[in-house]
This record gives structure tokens, sequence and C-alpha cells, in this order.
């Protein structure tokens, strides 16, 4: 290569440089009076998760039957096995045939344990009868008899024990424990809260009662405004029960901005909406009297975010971010076409519990189809 086009090789490879940076620079400069585009933001991987059924249990492996394939799981000193929050087991519990999620990384085909989560067999229903240490629960599928036995554990939410003598037909109940030929022994039995008809997460089903808001209050009478619109005025007596889940309440409790459900007298029914909406909407409806009234807990409606060892995040239907601190036990109840009790990521659920600032401590998640 002569002088010359050396040189001329220098000046343009120096334009080039010159010229790329200056397209660089102006591809970062805004023009004036216009907002600078944000990158997207990036997701956090979610943690690998296998879910299965036990095939095997030898030493520090454990064969998984997914829905898919089978996976070897390989188990060390430090994978942490749990049934639930405060709940810890050791590697000798696992049993062949035992349902299990797992988390942790896959490693040459193989899936390195970090945490084994034991799914307990689950039925929810409700009392048909009770008989010789015996439920008879009607599910939505079929009828199932469930074993009871000294070892179990009864309960209405935490802190809140029962005996077997508080369970009655009609009642509605979740029960965790194990199948036996065909019967279920109970090692838990959860008595559930009653059906709050209308509101957020329990669409109205049953004539005799309604749920709302509450816009006013008497001494002997409640306003209530319900989803759909409509306002009731209903009567209060001296036989009306007031509540609170489990506890009584005065008249003191409730208050307007709450949320009730109403159970009212024998024969009374709430009647349908009529064909003409702005009818509807514009009449005030009387002349019901409350057998039970009973004050809903604050609750949430939402989608889950995120998944932590004891803890599950949810965005709500409102858009607020609230973080579920599962120490506090709540019953988990699945609907119709879910399986599993394993809270995950989008999942849509109705909370219950209490709240402080964004952390609620549940008392019942209801999952969604």
């Amino acid at each position: 290569m002569n002088k010359l086009t050396k040189v001329a090789a220098v000046t343009f490879s120096s334009f080039l440089v010159v010229g790329l940076g200056s397209v660089a620079a102006l591809a970062d400069t805004s023009p004036a009076g216009l907002p600078s585009v944000p990158p997207p933001p990036v997701k956090a991987p979610l943690r690998p998760h296998v879910h299965g059924t036990i095939e095997s249990v030898s030493g520090d492996v454990m064969t998984l039957k997914t829905a898919s394939k089978t996976v070897t799981v390989k188990l060390s000193s430090g994978t942490v096995y749990d049934r639930g929050p405060a709940q810890t087991l050791n590697l000798s519990d696992l049993k062949a045939g035992a349902e299990v999620d797992v988390d942790g990384n896959w490693d040459n085909g193989t899936f390195d344990a970090l945490h084994v989560h034991l799914e307990v067999p689950h039925v929810h229903g409700t009392i048909t009868s009770i008989s010789n240490g015996r439920l008879t629960l009607k599910t939505p599928d079929k009828t199932v008899t469930v074993k009871l036995s000294s070892g179990t554990v009864y309960d209405r939410g935490p802190a809140q024990t029962l005996n077997l003598s508080d369970l009655k037909a009609g009642e509605e109940v979740g029960v965790d424990g194990s199948w036996n030929n065909g019967t279920f022994d109970a090692l838990h039995v959860h008595l559930a809260p009653p059906h709050r008809d209308g509101l957020p997460g329990h669409p109205g089903k049953k004539p005799d009662g309604l749920g709302g808001k509450i816009t006013g209050i008497t001494s002997r009478s409640l306003t209530v405004r319900t989803p759909d619109g409509r306002t009731f005025v209903v009567s209060l007596t001296g036989n009306t029960k007031l509540e609170s889940g489990p506890q009584s309440i005065g008249t003191s409790a409730l208050q307007a901005g709450k949320d009730v459900h109403i159970r009212l007298v024998g024969g009374e029914q709430v009647p349908p909406p009529s064909p003409s909406s702005t009818s509807t909407l514009s009449k005030t409806i009387s002349n019901l009297t409350a057998a039970e009234v009973d004050l809903v807990p604050p609750h949430w409606d939402g989608t889950i975010t995120g998944v932590q060892a004891a803890s599950v995040t949810v965005k709500t239907n409102s858009g607020q971010t609230v973080t579920l601190n599962l120490n506090s036990h709540p019953l988990i109840q699945r609907g119709p076409g879910n399986t599993s009790s394993q809270l995950t990521v989008g999942m849509k659920v109705h909370v219950e519990g209490t709240a402080d600032g964004s952390t609620v401590s549940p008392t019942r998640i209801d999952i969604h189809p």
C-alpha cells in the first residue's frame, strides 16, 4: 500500500468512528420537550419447579412421576422439607404415592432439590351426618366417609379450636388427611365461615340471604346496598344473631361502609332483580327481617405475583400489592377444577384476614378457577 492510500484509509477510518459516535449520541438523545423512553423492565426469573407423585425414595435420590415424564430428584443435607408454614418434615416422612412440589435447579438432567413441599390430601364439602366417629361429607362430585380419631384436630381459624361436638349437619368443612381403602382418615378438620352470598368471591346462590355494604343503621334496622346496586332495609329483632366469625358482637360493631352477610328468617326470600334494571335500582326493598347478621372480615381479590417460603405477594383487582403472611396458617380452599392447594404465580384468589399496612395475615384463601 503506497503512502497516499494509507492516508486515505486512516482518514476514512477516523470519519467512520466519529460518524458512528455521532449516530449513537443522536440515538440516545430524545427530541426537545419529549421524555426519554425507559428500557423495558427485566422480569426476575422464577425458580425451577417440578410437581408430581413420588415413585420411590432411595438414599438421597427421589424418583418423581410428573404429568409429562419421570424426573430424578437429588436430595442433600441442605434440602428443606415441609407440609406448610411451621410444619417441617424429614426425608423419612416422604413415601411412595405422596404428591410433592419441589423447588431447585436442573443439573445435567437431574433436579437438585432445595425445597420439597408435601401435598396433603384434602376434601371439601358439606356435612350430611355425624355418627360413631365418622362424618359423611357431600363434596361437589361425590359422597365421602371421613373417619375421625383422637388425634384429629378441629378449628375455625388461627387460635379458634373446636371440638367434634361443635360440628353440625349442613356446615361446610375442609378436611386434611389421607385415603385408606376408600375412607378418608382425618388429621385436621376446619369449619369454614358462613357463606357470604352476593359479596366479592362469594356470588349469591341462596335466596334466603343477601350480602353487601352497610349504608345506614338504626337500633332496629340495617340499610344495605348489594353489589348489583339494589338497596335493602332489613329489620333487626331481639332474636337476631350478630356475629363476626365465631364471636358474638353488638350493634356498635356494625358501621356504615362495612360488609355484612344477612340470613333472613325462615320463609323470607330476597326478591329477584326486576327485568327493568333502572326501576330496580331506584327502589328500596324493605319488609325483610334478619335471623343472623355476619360481619365480614376485610377481604382482597387479585392475582398471585410472587411465592416465597412463608409468604405470597398478591396484586389486587384495584391495583394494590399486598403480602400474605402464611405463618397465620390460613385455610386454603380449592375451587372446582383445582387439584392442588399449592399457591402458584398466576392464580386468582379471594383472601380474608386482617391487615397491617400492606401485610395481610389471612384466615382464608380461596383459589378461583
